[in-house]
């Protein structure tokens, strides 16, 4: 490959004139980014309060669906049908009262 096939860099000032005109859409980015955010932003006491609930929420569902998970294992090992059923009770009675303990701290 030849010299001559080669585009001439920019110059200095060309580099400039790029350069500030990115600048100033980073700019315009930044401060339409800043507006989105501020509207749509929850105050913190509504983001604390979703969050116990979805927490809540996750034990009572949760919970009960590994106890039951666990009791299906021991179920099959050992050749019964009645650990199924304790696990379930036991996740729903463990996940009740972390409800209620989440329910309380708040």
């Amino acid at each position: 490959m030849s010299e001559d096939e080669f585009p001439e860099p920019p110059s200095e000032d060309e580099i400039d004139a790029r350069l500030a005109v990115q600048k100033e859409r980073l700019r315009k980015a930044r401060q339409a980014h800043a507006d989105l955010r501020g509207k749509d932003q929850l105050d913190p006491e509504t983001s604390r309060g979703m969050g116990l609930g979805l927490s809540a929420a996750y034990a009572i569902i949760g919970l009960p669906l590994v106890g039951a998970g666990l009791g299906w294992l021991i179920d099959r090992a050992v050749g019964t049908s009645v650990f199924i059923v304790i696990g379930v009770v036991g996740g729903l009675v463990g996940g009740m009262f972390h409800a209620v303990q989440l329910s309380n701290r708040a």
